[in-house]
C-alpha cells in the first residue's frame, strides 16, 4: 500500500478499515493503524501501545476525518455514519431512502472518496508537524562527525530497545577507549530518539573541562530545554526545581566525554535521583558497571571485516581508489597497527594520501612525528596519568603475554605483584577500558591492538622517565 498517493489500494484499505470499525483486534492490526496521525492521537490521549489503544486511536482519527467531511457535505457524512459507525446494511439504508441498492453504492463510493481525502489531509498535517518536531528535538545535537557507522548495528539496535523500555534502566553508559566511536554512537542513538518522538525534548552536554560540576550540567540543560528562568532561582532552590522539571516529562539528557573517575561516580549517583521518566545517556572511558541500575555498553575494537569496510569507505572518500580496492593482505597491515580503532584507521588513511603506506604504518608503530605522538597522547595520556604504578606495570607487561588472553597466573608471573595488589590493579585497568576480560569463566586478560601498538612506541617509558608528563 502506497500511502504517498491516494491510489486504489489506499481507498480499499480505508474501506476495509471502516468495515472493521468496531473490531479492536482487526483494527489494531490494520496498516492504517501505523499512520502518523493515529500515533499522534494515541500519544495525545496517553493510550497504551496495545491493540485496544491502537484501535481507539484509529477510530478517533476516523472521527476527525468524518468531521471534515461533514463540514463540506452533511449528507455524505451521515451516509458514512449510518453505514459504518452504526453498522446499518446497504439494504436497510436503501429501503429507508427509497432508492436502489446500486444507487446507494454509488453514493457510498463518493462518500468514501471524500473520507479518504479528509483522512489524508489529517495525515499530511500530522507528518508535517512530526517533521517540525523532529527537527526541533535535534536542535541541541552537535553536527555529526561521521557519515556512516561500521560494526555497531547490533549494538545500536540493543541500545534503542533499552532507551525506550518503559521499565528502564534510566542511565545508559557507552564506555571504551577514545577513538572507538562512543560519541558517534551516542549521536546516532539520540538522532533516532528525536525521529521516534518519544521524548519531550533532548539536551546534549559535552564535557570539555576536568572540573565539570553539577551546576554546569544543570545550567547547560536548563538553557537547552528553554527553562533559563530556573537559573534565576536562588542556588538553594535550583536542585528542587530541576528535579521537578526532569520528573514532569520524559527528557533525554546526553552527557558526552565524561572522562574523570570523580565526575562519573559523583555525577551518576546524583543523576539517578533525577531520572525516571527522564533518561541519561553518558559516554566515557571509565566503566560504571560498579554502580547500580546503570546499563553499560562497552565498545571494543572493530572486527576485521568491519575494519576493512571502514578502510575501503574512507579510502573512497579520500580518492584513494587503489587502497579502496586493495588486497586484504594490505588492509591487514593497517589493522595490525590500528586494531579496530576507527580514529586510528582514519588517521592512517588520511596520511596515506601523500605518504607511502609502509612509511605511515612505521610512523604509527613508532610514534615518530608530532602528529602520531599527539594521536597517542589524545587516546592514552589522560588515562596514563591517573594509573597507579602497579597498573602501569601490568600494562607494560601485556605485549609480552599471549595476545588472545593471559591468565591471572601469567599476569602475576610477568609482573611479580602480590595477589591483593594485582587484583586492585586489574580492576583499575578494566574500569578504565585499558584491559579486557575476554573470557569471564577463565579470566583471560588482553589489550586492544592499538594499546599494544602504543605500548611498543616507547612513549610510556618516556612518560615514566618524565614525571611532569607521566604524573601531571
Amino acid at each position: 500500500m502506497d500511502l504517498q498517493t491516494l491510489n486504489g489500494d489506499f481507498v480499499k484499505a480505508v474501506h476495509l478499515a471502516l468495515k472493521r470499525y468496531h473490531r479492536d483486534k482487526e483494527l489494531a492490526n490494520h496498516p492504517l493503524a501505523r499512520l502518523t496521525i493515529v500515533e499522534e492521537i494515541r500519544r495525545q490521549h496517553e493510550w497504551s501501545n496495545t491493540p485496544q489503544g491502537k484501535a481507539a486511536a484509529l477510530r478517533e482519527a476516523f472521527n476527525k476525518a468524518l468531521s471534515l467531511v461533514e463540514a463540506e457535505d452533511k449528507e455524505q457524512a451521515e451516509l458514512l455514519r449510518s453505514r459504518f459507525w452504526r453498522g446499518e446494511s446497504v439494504i436497510q439504508m436503501a429501503w429507508k431512502k427509497g432508492m436502489a441498492e446500486s444507487t446507494l453504492y454509488i453514493y457510498q463510493e463518493k462518500a468514501i472518496h471524500s473520507f479518504v481525502f479528509a483522512l489524508w489531509e489529517l495525515e499530511r498535517a500530522a507528518r508535517l508537524k512530526l517533521k517540525e518536531c523532529q527537527y526541533y528535538l535535534q536542535r541541541n545535537l552537535p553536527a555529526p562527525t561521521y557519515t556512516k557507522l561500521f560494526g555497531v548495528d547490533d549494538i545500536l539496535t540493543r541500545l534503542q530497545e533499552v532507551l525506550i523500555n518503559p521499565e528502564g534502566p534510566w542511565v545508559i553508559s557507552i564506555e571504551g577507549l577514545r577513538g572507538l566511536g562512543k560519541t558517534s554512537l551516542a549521536h546516532s542513538l539520540a538522532s533516532w530518539a528525536a525521529l521516534k518522538g518519544d521524548f519531550a525534548d533532548i539536551a546534549w552536554v559535552t564535557v570539555s573541562k576536568p572540573a565539570f560540576t553539577w551546576e554546569m550540567l544543570m545550567e547547560t540543560v536548563a538553557t537547552q530545554l528553554n527553562f533559563s528562568d530556573l537559573l534565576e532561582k536562588p542556588l538553594s532552590e535550583r536542585d528542587s526545581c530541576f528535579y521537578a522539571l526532569l520528573k514532569s516529562l520524559p527528557y533525554l539528557i546526553v552527557i558526552d566525554n565524561l572522562e574523570t573517575t570523580a565526575d562519573c561516580i559523583n555525577l551518576i549517583l546524583k543523576l539517578q535521583k533525577f531520572a525516571n521518566p527522564t533518561r541519561f545517556l553518558v559516554t566515557g572511558c571509565y566503566s560504571l558497571s560498579g554502580l547500580p541500575s546503570v546499563f553499560c555498553c562497552a565498545l571494543g575494537e572493530l572486527k576485521e571485516a568491519d575494519a576493512f569496510a571502514l578502510m575501503r569507505y574512507e579510502s573512497q572518500l579520500k580518492g584513494l581508489f587503489s587502497l579502496s580496492e586493495a588486497d586484504e593482505a594490505i588492509l591487514r597491515q593497517i589493522y595490525a597497527v590500528t586494531g579496530g580503532n576507527p580514529l586510528a584507521i582514519k588517521l592512517v588513511i588520511s596520511q596515506a594520501r601523500f605518504l607511502p603506506l609502509e612509511k605511515v604504518i612505521k610512523q604509527m608503530q613508532e610514534a615518530t612525528g608530532q602528529l602520531y605522538r599527539s594521536f597517542y597522547q589524545l587516546i592514552y595520556e589522560n588515562s596514563w596519568k591517573q594509573l597507579s604504578n602497579n597498573a602501569k606495570r601490568i600494562l607494560l607487561a601485556m605485549p609480552y603475554l599471549p595476545p588472545d588472553g593471559a591468565s591471572w597466573e601469567q599476569v602475576q608471573a610477568a609482573t611479580g605483584l602480590e595477589e591483593e595488589g594485582l587484583n586492585i590493579a586489574i580492576e583499575e585497568l578494566v574500569g578504565i577500558s585499558l584491559l579486557q576480560v575476554n573470557n569471564f569463566a577463565e579470566n583471560l586478560y588482553s589489550i586492544h591492538r592499538l594499546t599494544h601498538s602504543f605500548l611498543k612506541t616507547g612513549l610510556p617509558e618516556e612518560w615514566i622517565l618524565n614525571p611532569q608528563i607521566a604524573l601531571g
